[in-house]
């Protein structure tokens, strides 16, 4: 018997649960589905395994999101990392209110602080 490691289209627990279901895979690989969320792998954990997941509340989120930019910030220097945020933010703000304002808002950011800024205000942390 080969294990088998299903992919394609898992972006959260009920995802994978599916995919798993339908094919009997062993497990699941997750690619643009973490991106802004990666607290997805515990909530596909939690769904396999037949346990409630609890959201992260918003500020969660922004602290999350902010440790992720000082992490790059480190790792590509603050203009290259600012520039790459743009993008993962919009996934992080995925679902709150004030998300579209928010977009606009980081993706002219163009320092380390003003980023920060944004984050500590639109997510309360």
């Amino acid at each position: 018997r080969i294990p088998i490691i299903g992919n394609g289209d898992v972006m959260d627990g009920p995802s994978a649960r599916r995919l798993v279901e339908r094919t009997g895979c062993v497990g699941v690989m997750v690619g643009r589905g973490c991106m802004g969320q990666p607290w997805v792998f515990d909530r596909i954990k939690c769904e396999l395994a037949g346990r409630a997941w609890t959201p992260l509340p918003f500020a969660e989120r922004g602290r999350i999101l902010f440790e992720n930019y000082k992490w790059l910030v480190d790792y590509m220097g603050e203009d290259r990392a600012t520039c790459h945020m743009r993008k993962l933010a919009a996934f992080y703000s995925k679902g709150i209110a004030g998300s579209c304002e928010f977009r606009h808002a980081a993706n002219s950011a163009k320092t380390a602080a003003e980023f920060s800024t944004l984050v500590r205000n639109h997510f309360n942390c």
